[in-house]
């Protein structure tokens, strides 16, 4: 598969989570083992959806989202059904994301409609593993794009899934 994937195209992912830092750890994380990963970080729920609201047609293909948002703002288990209502939400595969990974926590991230559930890794190493683990499992999932050799637009990941 690797030397199928284009290095110069994106893959956009949606990052929610109230930690400005765990973007940047992510992004550091990422960059030789999901190179393909353009993450679009925001610490509010409301920001993204906000963000798509206003997006093309170059959606993300996959969201990270936070268990816990912070004091004051919904959780990630009560975002996630107006993330599912959403138009443009409502196919995006959703990873949660948690610090811990009890069983009631991983229930409830499943019953509110997570696609998967990630426990955020204790060190910078372990940020590495999950996202070439994220970038093996989502590549095949969703098909990472390919760039069109004629310079069109990108196709869907999504045709695998609809046919």
């Amino acid at each position: 598969m690797d030397a199928m994937v284009d290095q110069h195209t994106t893959f956009p992912i949606l990052l929610i989570d109230d930690d400005a830092d765990v973007l940047e750890i992510v992004k550091r994380a990422s960059r030789k083992t999901f190179p393909q990963a353009e993450f679009l970080g925001f610490t509010h729920p409301q920001e993204a959806l906000s963000y798509l609201e206003n997006a093309d047609n170059s959606l993300p293909k996959l969201v990270l989202l936070d268990i816990d948002l912070g004091p004051g703002v919904m959780d990630g288990l009560s975002f996630l059904p107006q993330l599912r209502n959403h138009p443009k939400g409502q196919q995006m595969p959703t990873v949660i994301l948690s610090s811990l990974a009890d069983d009631e926590r991983i229930r409830k991230a499943y019953e509110t409609g997570a696609t998967s559930f990630l426990e955020k890794p204790m060190s910078f190493g372990g940020w590495k593993q999950h996202m070439g683990a994220l970038r093996q499992y989502w590549g095949d999932v969703v098909s990472l794009p390919q760039k069109p050799l004629d310079g069109s637009e990108t196709p869907s990941p999504f045709n695998k899934l609809d046919s």
